[in-house]
């Protein structure tokens, strides 16, 4: 029969249906077909931001819903501004494992303060670097490629493809350096130094968000002054990897000689600058109640003096 072809047709009806996803849908298909393809690097408008993403899962979630953790950054902002952390004098907020500057980027643009993203893993740090300068935001993120360690040295991560969010410092981690893994060394450094380094004074500092897979303890305890002069510190506590580097009860023990309150990340977003803070002492409890379904909560810590928006703990 001429003109009749199977190939238009099967076209015509993959554009029909494709007419009939939501955006959002669509967007998740465009992505599953880029990924599939191989691509190296994607890049993207989003929500007023020109991104460079790697195809990984936090790329996914920029791609398809425009941020990662948006929830989060918005309640973290919003409690920030009720409690009067960020002044003027004070309005740096520190990133530690920045990644590709999916949390510091829409901080800055909404709370006009500045950052300094801390992000060791090469990959990471160019898309992190592209992403501040194609923004415009130069003048206003400061970046080291560095980790945060206890002490000043060197450091072995373990990469995970796929994830860049996931890589990990090795350790002593069982299985960590199985064959076939891709590893990294980087320079690490405590956060006091790192910050000193980049010629950024400790009393310009009012918050620091970590998320840096299991090594929160290393955070903590390597920026006391910090948290003396009462600068919060919103933490990601996931068992597995605190596990892997050096335990829960450390964690819990090294974050209640530093700060007295906590505001779990689900009563935060849902309260917001009406969330009560707990006592430190239930956090080994918040810690025991994260099922491996649920995998991980964040958590906002409040050194002593930190005045919350509602008041004292329950």
């Amino acid at each position: 029969m001429s003109g009749f072809s199977f190939t238009g047709i099967r076209r015509n009806l993959l554009l029909t249906w494709i007419g009939l996803l939501s955006e959002r849908r669509k967007r998740i298909l465009a992505w599953r077909l880029l990924v599939a393809t191989g691509v190296e690097l994607v890049v993207v408008e989003r929500d007023g931001f020109r991104w460079n993403l790697p195809p990984d899962l936090i790329a996914q979630s920029v791609f398809v819903d425009g941020g990662f953790q948006s929830e989060e950054l918005q309640a973290v902002t919003q409690w920030m501004r009720s409690a009067g952390v960020l002044t003027n004098s004070r309005d740096i907020v520190i990133d530690v494992g920045a990644n590709i500057g999916t949390t510091c980027l829409p901080m800055v643009r909404s709370a006009g303060c500045r950052a300094l993203a801390i992000e060791p893993v090469a990959g990471n740090f160019e898309c992190l670097r592209a992403n501040v300068v194609q923004n415009g935001l130069d003048g206003q993120v400061y970046m080291a490629r560095k980790a945060v360690a206890g002490e000043r040295g060197r450091l072995t991560m373990r990469l995970t493809p796929g994830n860049s969010g996931g890589s990990f410092v090795v350790g002593t981690a069982t299985g960590a350096r199985d064959a076939g893994a891709q590893f990294e060394e980087v320079e690490a450094d405590t956060l006091e130094a790192i910050l000193a380094e980049c010629g950024l004074a400790q009393e310009e500092v009012a918050f620091v968000w970590a998320d840096v897979q299991g090594c929160e303890t290393e955070v903590i305890a390597s920026g006391s002054a910090l948290w003396k002069r009462g600068v919060p510190l919103w933490a990601e506590v996931e068992p597995t990897s605190l596990g892997r580097q050096g335990g829960l009860d450390t964690f819990v023990n090294v974050a209640a000689a530093h700060f007295d309150r906590f505001i779990e990340a689900d009563e935060l977003k849902r309260e917001g600058a009406a969330a009560v803070p707990q006592p430190i002492s239930r956090l080994g409890r918040l810690v025991d109640s994260i099922t491996p379904e649920q995998v991980s909560t964040d958590v906002l810590l409040l050194p002593p003096g930190v005045a919350s928006p509602s008041g004292s703990a329950r």
